[in-house]
């Protein structure tokens, strides 16, 4: 007999040989109530009572929401158990789709951000007059930021940050979304001439290396457009 309970009594400490103790709050000397953190009831505000009242209300609203979801995952598989080619009738049949006229997933959906100040209005307008009176036979020219014009050391050109200071290193899209956001120039190869002419009669105008970082965002030369933003925004710093 003694032998048989020594063999159970070892089973028992085989079986629970992972077990451990854990005290869920404690109250601190200050008064609050302080969470373990090997607790499973580990509260992000244990001096919250409120919260911790509430605990258990909120445990039922989650499960519940479990509940209601598995519902759905469930009707949503029996009617694709039921539809063949679900997806291709939907293409055919939504509104949305078929003026979209191919799916979502084909779709560029890198956003570009362009912030037009009221003088490129006036830029706008100059250059449409300008274009006027070009000989389009010339050989387009493109407003390299670098070779302009070399202004000094500046915090405002965030050179001495190393993401600027090592642009060469950065890759990115070509926002084309851009350019009908920051020209009415429907060929940007005349866009990018222009601001090239622009910037040889005015090498101080931060709006017009502004303008030539939006052409090459187009490009999709990150460095370029990098240059171009940097002396912008050195420029800008003289007049404030």
């Amino acid at each position: 007999m003694a032998v048989n309970m020594s063999r159970w009594f070892i089973c028992l400490l085989l079986i629970f040989k992972e077990c451990r103790a854990s005290t869920h709050w404690v109250v601190t000397e200050e008064g609050k109530i302080q969470t373990q953190l090997d607790s499973t009831f580990s509260l992000k505000r244990p001096y919250d009572l409120l919260a911790l009242m509430e605990q258990e209300k909120r445990a039922i609203e989650v499960e519940e929401l479990k509940q209601k979801l598995i519902i759905q995952k469930e009707e949503i598989d029996r009617r694709e158990d039921k539809e063949t080619n679900l997806e291709g009738k939907i293409y055919a049949t939504d509104e949305d789709c078929v003026a979209a006229e191919k799916p979502l997933t084909d779709f560029d959906l890198y956003a570009s951000t362009v912030v037009p100040f009221p003088p490129y209005k006036k830029f706008g307008d100059e250059f449409t007059e300008y274009a006027e009176t070009m000989d389009f036979d010339i050989i387009f020219k493109k407003p390299n930021c670098s070779e302009i014009v070399d202004l000094d050391f500046s915090m405002h050109a965030f050179e001495h940050l190393s993401s600027v200071r090592d642009r060469q290193n950065l890759t990115m899209t070509a926002e084309i979304g851009l350019h009908h956001a920051v020209t009415t120039v429907e060929n940007i190869q005349l866009y990018g001439h222009l601001v090239y002419e622009f910037l040889q009669k005015n090498k101080t105008s931060w709006i017009l290396f502004d303008m030539a970082a939006y052409y090459w965002r187009i490009h999709g030369d990150a460095a370029a457009a990098i240059e171009c933003h940097s002396k912008s925004s050195a420029l800008f710093s003289k007049r404030i």
